[in-house]
């Protein structure tokens, strides 16, 4: 793929998770719909997106995808819709976007990088040669256990570092870092801005805007979300603390950026 930002890196690690999934008994590679959905940044609600795509491009349940009852959070069960890597890569080619020809690239190079393990899979019919496999396979299996653990332990040790540092920091500094690490090198800060209120959104379980626009209404006045957020919520630390989270590839900047501070 060419380059792109390790904010949308991060985005395509959490959001395109291709998995093993059975569509009519068969076992192929799938994707939930509504991950892609968010990655794509369509406009429209996932349940309205969703359906008139199928509609529209003919797309056929138990061929190019199935349906399942998601977990309920009070009301209706949701509908999730698992889909085929093929559905995934039309519905992100349609969108016309960047975002969807990232996400189209990134299902083209997955199913490349399988087809070449697929081609260099030992004769498993040879013992010997399934041995090798297995072994291989296994000393693979815990290089990548180490790796990980390791960087458990060193994200860990980043964030205690964080917390030591800015546990006695004041409102009007948590508000210069924070523009501070949006805007890190010379990052798409406004992009930045959106996630971070996203996932602040989904955290807290509130539409930012529409209580702006409510508090606008109400009081006659102009007022930005951070100062929304700040003034109004007297909620900026765990926006802060959010911010801290997602933009983890940052932490060491940042905790340089902090002793500064300091």
């Amino acid at each position: 793929m060419k380059f792109i930002s390790p904010l949308v890196e991060k985005q395509i690690n959490e959001l395109l998770v291709i998995q093993k999934e059975k569509i009519n008994d068969e076992e192929i590679n799938a994707i939930d719909a509504r991950k892609l959905h968010e990655f794509l940044e369509v406009g429209d609600r996932f349940e309205q997106w969703i359906n008139r795509r199928i509609k529209k491009y003919k797309f056929i349940i138990n061929s190019d995808f199935c349906t399942i009852q998601g977990e309920s959070s009070g009301g209706r069960k949701p509908t999730e819709y698992i889909i085929t890597t093929d559905m995934a890569k039309e519905l992100s080619m349609v969108e016309n976007n960047e975002k969807g020809r990232i996400a189209r690239k990134y299902f083209i190079d997955c199913e490349k990088k399988l087809k070449g393990i697929q081609a260099s899979l030992p004769n498993f019919d040879d013992p010997i040669a399934a041995a090798k496999a297995w072994i291989a396979e296994k000393e693979k299996t815990i290089a990548l256990e180490q790796e990980t653990k390791k960087q458990s332990a060193e994200i860990e040790y980043k964030q205690n570092m964080i917390n030591g540092l800015t546990k006695d920091i004041s409102l009007a500094e948590k508000r210069k870092i924070l523009n501070r690490v949006v805007r890190h090198k010379n990052a798409d800060f406004r992009e930045r801005w959106r996630i971070l209120y996203r996932e602040f959104e989904d955290a807290h379980r509130m539409n930012i805007k529409i209580r702006i626009k409510n508090y606008q209404k109400k009081y006659n006045t102009k007022i930005s979300k951070i100062e929304y957020i700040d003034k109004v919520l007297n909620m900026l630390p765990e926006l802060y603390n959010i911010g801290c989270k997602i933009f983890n590839t940052d932490v060491d900047e940042l905790i340089n950026e902090l002793y500064n501070i300091k």
